[in-house]
């Protein structure tokens, strides 16, 4: 596999632990607040953007170039995978919200790319 492919690979594992756990937030949150229909449509819009900005920035910050289109790359395969689950479990319609989370999803992760890149590294200078 590639250093890109396998950078990219790594980044979107990454963020599946981030969704899984902002899920699972939202969750222990609804079992004692009741969370309306529109605030969970935001709040599903708001963690598909924070797992493809961890997939970009994660990937990025193991190769250390391309931020753009591995962020990119990121954000785009994240929303297609979540556009075929949809497909798969539930009846899916494109609407404006599609088209809402494709934009989010790969801005997002453009922008954790190019944030990757540019993070310095820590730790013990020489």
């Amino acid at each position: 596999m590639s250093d890109f492919a396998s950078a990219v690979s790594k980044g979107l594992l990454f963020s599946l632990l981030v969704m899984l756990l902002l899920s699972a937030a939202v969750g222990a949150v609804g079992v004692f607040v009741d969370i309306s229909d529109a605030a969970v449509g935001l709040l599903g819009v708001v963690i598909l953007g924070a797992a493809a900005y961890s997939a970009g920035m994660f990937s990025t910050r193991l190769k250390r170039s391309m931020g753009l289109l591995q962020g990119f790359v990121c954000g785009a395969v994240l929303f297609l995978s979540a556009m075929i689950l949809s497909i798969a479990f539930s009846e899916f319609s494109f609407s404006e919200m599609t088209a809402i989370k494709a934009a989010v999803s790969v801005i997002c992760g453009v922008i954790g790319g190019v944030r990757g890149v540019n993070v310095k590294l820590t730790g013990k200078s020489h």
